[in-house]
């Protein structure tokens, strides 16, 4: 059923949903490569979250074209790419929780922590944190 419905052209989210979970069960990953390069499948959250439980790279890439922007500034946040979570919010007119990703941060990285905060600091229109809030994080 599935074969037939991608020669023909783009499954919808429901079908790319069902049709990548048994290709996940089934540990072929490279499946899912091929045809999201092709363009057959829908991207969406929900395929983002199954993808996710065994690929991050391929996750955030259809996070991305699913437009599911809290997971790509979280899975940005993932990967300690601080800088790219500014640069993609902006992109697209998103504005996380400045305060929580900060505090996200530093329990993991805290070196992290204090860059994104550097970057923060330089961010056009301002910080979107009060510097005190910011001070009295990093003192806690």
């Amino acid at each position: 059923y599935f074969g037939t419905l991608l020669t023909k052209g783009k499954l919808n989210a429901f079908e790319s949903l069902e049709l990548s979970r048994l290709v996940v069960n089934q540990n072929k990953k490279n499946l899912l490569e091929n045809w999201l390069a092709e363009d057959k499948l829908e991207c969406s959250e929900e395929l983002g979250d199954l993808v996710k439980t065994v690929d991050n790279d391929l996750a955030l890439k259809i996070y991305i074209k699913a437009r599911a922007t809290p997971k790509v500034v979280a899975a940005f946040a993932e990967r300690r790419e601080f800088d790219k979570i500014l640069i993609y919010s902006k992109q697209v007119g998103y504005s996380p929780d400045y305060l929580f990703l900060l505090q996200t941060i530093l329990r993991t990285d805290p070196q992290g922590a204090v860059n994104f905060a550097l970057m923060m600091s330089q961010m056009e229109g301002g910080c979107p944190v009060d510097y005190n809030t910011i001070t009295d994080l990093f003192l806690q």
